[in-house]
């Protein structure tokens, strides 16, 4: 085999096996970010089922002091129960916004690398531009259906 020709070939094979090692780095580190997003959301989803749980224990806490008719105690029940539906809103909007946020980052990944698409407009012909014109002309200004023998008497 020739000189050139075998170091032509190295570098070939070289340059074939460098990109088949930069393409799987770049899909692990796509997929790590989706992970870390799927956690956040995860997580968020656990904040906010154990929110719902102190709710629940303070409104029978609640309900509790009522029956005995404690005042203080339904006071002190009341205003855990607004601050626990404070951290239920907070929860729920981070999930949102993480959830989102996940959502346009894979739309933004999945859309770079596809190629532009050509768009299907064409000016109008003129035949296309004044279609009432034409129309008068070969049916009379009445419907398609009646030029073609559906109860027309005037049939041309």
């Amino acid at each position: 085999m020739n000189p050139r020709t075998r170091c032509i070939s190295m570098i070939a094979t070289t340059l074939l096996a460098l990109a088949g090692m930069t393409s799987p780095a770049r899909a692990d580190d796509e997929r790590s970010a989706w992970r870390e997003d799927s956690r956040e959301i995860r997580q968020d989803r656990r904040e906010l089922r154990g929110d719902y749980r102190e709710l629940a224990a303070d409104v029978a806490d609640y309900r509790r002091e009522k029956a005995e008719g404690d005042v203080a105690g339904m006071r002190r029940e009341r205003m855990e129960i607004r601050q626990d539906k404070r951290e239920i809103r907070g929860d729920q909007a981070e999930l949102r916004h993480d959830q989102r946020e996940a959502r346009h980052e894979y739309r933004q990944e999945r859309t770079q690398g596809m190629p532009a698409q050509a768009v299907n407009w064409q000016a109008r012909s003129q035949a296309q531009a004044s279609p009432a014109a034409s129309n008068a002309q070969r049916n009379n200004g009445r419907h398609i259906g009646w030029q073609q023998g559906r109860g027309n008497p005037h049939r041309s």
